[in-house]
């Protein structure tokens, strides 16, 4: 008996004609942020449609909300919303030879290409410098994900690299390559087989916004002035991954050939179920629906239609499950004082099944920027627009901090999703990652989510318990209390491979886990290298007929790629919290910090309702004035947030108006107030930051 997952999305084998096709959907879900300094003891990680055929009509907009959710699968699409996709245009005999002809050529070409490139790193010794002279040179095509890939699993860049293999993984872990830009006539053709109704007279004016390794995106004008964001991936880019993969497979071939055992069973395991998440993301219907899974895993802890997983059905030792961030918080780094807490909101671009086609995905455009350094300026923009201050008042250092706050807020909440709904983009970074500011709320958006992945409940649960398992393995000497955590290990295992049972050799396999992690009297270290141990022991179990998915392997490289960009030393620690304590006198001095916690609570709440209104210092004094001597509670001043919030698109005069408003229903006294004035509530409003 195979034991594996579940399919997550089936295709209806019904198709449509291209022009019936419904729109797509987008909901907010409000997000939060685990502090800027780390815990030490909290661990922050938890659909292709048939090529060709036609299209599946949305449900409206309206029905959307009223979906029941699979308490197995909260990320689950309903069949009837799943995007099957555009039917490319029938070619003829003669069009169809002379494309094979074409794409032949050119595979023959970027074939001859990567050999001499591969050629060259061995003519260097395989430096270093070498492999980032041929991510230059290899304009696109999977050679750069392939190093990252290796560089994500030690014991694959141990095979590849020997005893240099940390510096390598170092040095190479977040190399990056452009792809050659696409012709305007592979542009076209992308655009009308997806049915993209664009303005040819305004096709050289359209804006590009990135190049990656296989596609590329751009602002394009359609017929009427309207603008929509368009993801593309070109033959010529197609042709190039699959050629690099073929190339990539005969490289191995070699190596198996003239250096046999090289490589282990378990590392080109890995290595090919690497190539077949490459193939995936080629067709970008795969992505359209994905990130429309993606969409309904927000929904669903919204809703709290979530695995709901609690503490007493894990071990003690396993890793503790994250808790769903709650706001945006800014704090003192000494004291870890809350002075500004904002409401997030998680979202994906709204995806649209009617410009949808396996090279051409066509989405909502975000006003925002992401959260890698090549966005600067950008992300200054957002800045200054959701603390309502002058840009030119945000320096460098204030922003990378708010940059950092930023992706750990937002990789916070990706471990949480997965936690409670097993869904995760696999390809998780700062690049992947947009920020922007609507109706004066934060919100944060996941993209490109072509790699996405997930699992069911209990291989969550599993997920924890063997990282903890693994760590207790390390920290116990005694021969019965280890074999005991090599049991709760393999039974992990068991939960997340795929084996046969009468070949599965688990007596084995418990021996390598022994062997792999012995007692360390020493090692006091989390994390990461916990994770690292786990991937080189999936290579492993390989060695004994248990194949770890595909899906489960990827989710602990993504945790492994995220931990990289979270990683601070000591004294970068130090120095941000100098950026931070910088950013909150930018923002409103402080000099208190004694105050009850409610008192704190309280002067987050306030600060975060005059930031509305900065811009408006008569206005701004008025309301403080009244703070000062009206007793409000959380509650009151969150709902006035609430409320101002949702009239910030009015003309000034009429927004100063909603504020008098709120200031005249305060100054009436309740009839039954709940509590009275007090000398601590008034003592804390003396200290209020003043903002400038």
């Amino acid at each position: 008996m195979i034991h594996q997952n579940p399919d997550e999305i089936s295709v209806p084998n019904g198709t449509l004609p291209p022009h019936k096709v419904g729109t797509s959907f987008l909901d907010s879900h409000s997000g939060a942020f685990v502090y800027l300094k780390p815990s030490s003891h909290s661990d922050p990680m938890g659909l292709t449609g048939p090529w060709g055929r036609g299209v599946r009509p949305v449900p409206p907009e309206s029905t959307l909300g009223e979906q029941q959710f699979d308490p197995e699968n909260p990320s689950k699409v309903p069949a009837d919303q799943v995007i099957v996709g555009r039917q490319p245009r029938t070619l003829s005999s003669i069009e169809w030879l002379g494309e094979q002809i074409k794409h032949g050529f050119a595979s023959a070409v970027r074939t001859f290409r990567m050999m001499g490139i591969i050629f060259s790193i061995w003519w260097h010794g395989g430096s270093v410098e070498s492999l980032k002279t041929a991510a230059e040179k290899a304009r696109g095509g999977i050679l750069v994900k392939a190093i990252q890939f290796a560089c994500s699993s030690p014991a694959i860049a141990q095979d590849l690299f020997d005893d240099d293999h940390e510096a390598f993984t170092k040095a190479l872990s977040h190399v990056t390559s452009s792809n050659k830009p696409m012709t305007r006539a592979e542009l076209i053709h992308c655009l009308e087989e997806a049915g993209i109704d664009y303005d040819p007279a305004q096709l050289d004016n359209r804006k590009n916004l990135g190049t990656g390794s296989i596609g590329e995106v751009n602002e394009i004008i359609l017929n009427g002035g309207g603008h929509l964001i368009v993801k593309t991936v070109s033959s010529s880019s197609e042709t190039r991954v699959y050629s690099d993969l073929r190339v990539l497979r005969f490289m191995l071939g070699l190596i198996n050939f003239f250096l046999p055992g090289t490589l282990n069973k378990g590392t080109k395991h890995a290595i090919f179920s690497f190539f077949e998440s490459v193939k995936e993301e080629v067709n970008l219907i795969t992505e359209a629906n994905k990130t429309r899974q993606q969409d309904f895993a927000f929904k669903a802890i919204a809703q709290h239609h979530i695995f709901d997983i609690q503490e007493d059905e894990l071990p003690d030792y396993a890793y503790k499950l994250p808790s769903r961030p709650d706001g945006w918080k800014i704090q003192l780094p000494d004291t870890d004082r809350v002075l500004l807490k904002l409401p997030v909101d998680f979202k994906v671009p709204a995806v649209s099944g009617d410009t949808v086609s396996p090279h051409a995905l066509g989405m909502e455009k975000i006003n925002g920027a992401t959260l890698s350094e090549n966005d600067q300026p950008e992300l200054r923009a957002v800045a200054a627009q959701l603390f309502n201050i002058n840009p030119e008042k945000i320096m460098d250092d204030h922003l990378a901090a708010f940059r950092f706050s930023l992706k750990r807020m937002a990789f916070a909440y990706w471990s949480y999703c997965y936690a409670q709904t097993g869904f995760f983009n696999a390809d998780m970074h700062d690049g992947n990652v947009m920020v922007t500011v609507e109706n004066s709320r934060l919100c944060i958006y996941f993209i490109d989510l072509g790699n996405a992945q997930r699992v069911s409940r209990n291989a969550v649960k599993a997920t924890y318990i063997i990282l903890g398992a693994i760590d207790k393995l390390r920290e116990v000497s005694g021969v019965a209390a280890r074999q005991q955590y090599a049991d709760v290990v393999i039974k992990c295992l068991k939960e997340l491979g795929e084996y046969e049972s009468d070949k599965a050799r688990w007596d084995k396999l418990k021996q390598e886990v022994l062997n792999l992690i012995p007692y360390d009297a020493y090692w006091d270290t989390k994390g990461d290298d916990t994770r690292k141990k786990v991937i080189e022991l999936f290579n492993r179990a390989y060695n004994c007929d248990v194949k770890i998915s595909k899906e489960t392997a990827a989710l602990f490289r993504a945790q492994i790629l995220i931990g990289s960009q979270n990683e601070l030393t000591g004294e970068a620690m130090k120095s941000m919290d100098e950026i931070v304590t910088s950013l909150v006198e930018l923002l409103g001095n402080d000099n208190s910090s004694t105050e009850t916690d409610s008192l704190m609570e309280n002067l987050a709440d306030q600060n975060a309702l005059l930031l509305l209104i900065q811009q408006d210092p008569e206005l701004r004094e008025e309301l403080r004035g009244l703070l000062e001597t009206v007793s409000l509670s959380p509650e009151q001043l969150q709902d006035a947030q609430s409320e101002l919030l949702s009239k910030v698109h009015l003309p000034t005069d009429e927004f100063r108006n909603e504020v008098h408003k709120l200031i005249a229903q305060w100054q009436i006294p309740p009839a039954n107030p709940r509590f009275e004035f007090s000398d601590w509530w008034q003592q804390g409003l003396k200290n209020m930051p003043v903002y400038s």
